[in-house]
């Protein structure tokens, strides 16, 4: 138990440079075969060929023009946020109650997973992070913001009746999904 619990502890540590350097070689071409023309000189005939990051499949639920990945394993969530960006993303946006039965594929019941939403730039108002819009009181479950023991992040909680959001404590260790346009 005591070997499981240091090596999630060195992920933990790791995983956030890894996605970064893995995102750089994406944008450099890195993993592209056909990024260089063979010569070295990185010029080519404007084709397109090699100039930029691949295209990359969605492995989760495809919504609205997005792209929505659940990340294993479990972070805290300024660690999922910035794994979102690195990605090409940001932690999920549910606005509508018909994108949230959409992201039922990828989530059990019981769930919990952070998403985008916080209220770390101002306290007591959560906001989502990709475009700073306040939650709405239908998005939170019954008794929700309760505002226990430092709750600043959102987490998405779904159950057999409803899919809806809870305040949460920042440092725990949660699954995340992000979202990207496709």
């Amino acid at each position: 138990m005591r070997a499981l619990q240091t090596l999630q502890g060195v992920l933990r540590a790791w995983l956030p440079l890894l996605l970064a350097l893995t995102a750089c070689a994406d944008v450099l071409g890195l993993d592209d075969p056909q990024a260089s023309d063979g010569a070295g000189s990185g010029s080519g005939n404007g084709s397109g060929s090699g100039s930029g990051p691949t295209a990359r499949t969605c492995s989760g639920v495809k919504y609205g023009g997005s792209c929505y990945e659940r990340h294993p394993p479990a972070v805290d969530w300024m660690t999922a946020r910035d794994t979102c960006i690195v990605d090409g993303g940001w932690l999920a946006t549910i606005s509508t109650i018909n994108e949230a039965f959409a992201l039922d594929d990828i989530l059990s019941v019981p769930d919990v997973v952070y998403v985008g939403a916080s209220d770390l730039d101002t306290p007591g108002k959560f906001t989502w992070v990709d475009d700073g819009i306040q939650l709405t009181s239908e998005a939170w479950n019954p008794m929700q913001p309760d505002y226990k023991q430092d709750e600043h992040c959102v987490v998405g909680r779904s159950s057999t009746f409803r899919f809806g959001m809870d305040d949460h404590i920042c440092k725990d260790p949660v699954d995340f999904i992000c979202e990207r346009p496709l």
